[in-house]
């Protein structure tokens, strides 16, 4: 499949999953084109807020809201960061609508901005949702990953992409074999994916197996099937 056709799949995806309200949160992308994949993040949310976002040329189109916080990364950098972002998730909304925060190439923040948003993202803020992007050859806090559904874009010179398979049996697989929290979040996905590709989805049904879920994750236990 090529870049565009994934992507425009992912995000038809992603929107649903938005419009359901059970898109998940935080989200951390790794890739090894950092650029593109963080324009098609962008795209994304454009589209959750109802914005007209179709090229770079476009990006004047989130200035000055209060409903969206963009951080391109380009060196590292840390405290100036940190005060941005935490003013804005501090900033409460009249409306309670969904916020957004995104971060390209977040592993360019030094200590102090990595513990800070360590910090945010444990105080799991309503209606307040990261998308972060970085290169998969960076290193990023285990402490950051095991909060995030973690994605891995991976595209090469012909043009294609591939994403980390999402079919539940072989998470469960994994996770049996490895108890990591990244194991145990790309399970969660697979079982957002599975519901949501069910023509009879049942959201409380899917709060059920999230609940399974994170008794076998605090007693330590192995995972049967979910579906």
């Amino acid at each position: 499949m090529d870049n565009n056709n994934f992507l425009s799949n992912q995000l038809k995806m992603f929107i649903d999953l938005n419009n359901k309200d059970i898109l998940p949160s935080p989200i951390l992308i790794l890739t090894n084109n950092v650029n593109e994949v963080f324009f098609f993040v962008k795209k994304l949310v454009s589209k959750f807020i109802g914005l007209n976002y179709t090229s770079i040329k476009d990006d004047s189109v989130f200035n000055n809201r209060f409903d969206i916080c963009i951080l391109n990364l380009t060196k590292s950098t840390g405290i100036d960061i940190t005060r941005e972002l935490i003013k804005f998730t501090n900033f409460r909304s009249l409306s309670k609508s969904n916020k957004y925060v995104l971060i390209n190439n977040v592993s360019y923040l030094n200590n102090f901005a990595t513990n800070s948003l360590l910090k945010t993202l444990e105080e799991n803020i309503d209606n307040c949702n990261f998308i972060m992007v970085s290169s998969i050859n960076d290193n990023i806090l285990e402490t950051i990953k095991s909060r995030c559904f973690t994605f891995k874009y991976l595209l090469n010179k012909k043009n294609t992409i591939k994403s980390e398979s999402l079919d539940i049996m072989q998470s469960i697989e994994n996770y049996n074999n490895e108890k990591s929290n990244e194991n145990f979040n790309i399970i969660k996905f697979a079982l957002i994916k599975h519901f949501k590709e069910n023509k009879n989805f049942n959201y409380e049904n899917l709060i059920r197996k999230f609940k399974i879920l994170e008794k076998s994750k605090k007693y330590n236990q192995n995972l049967k099937n979910l579906i």
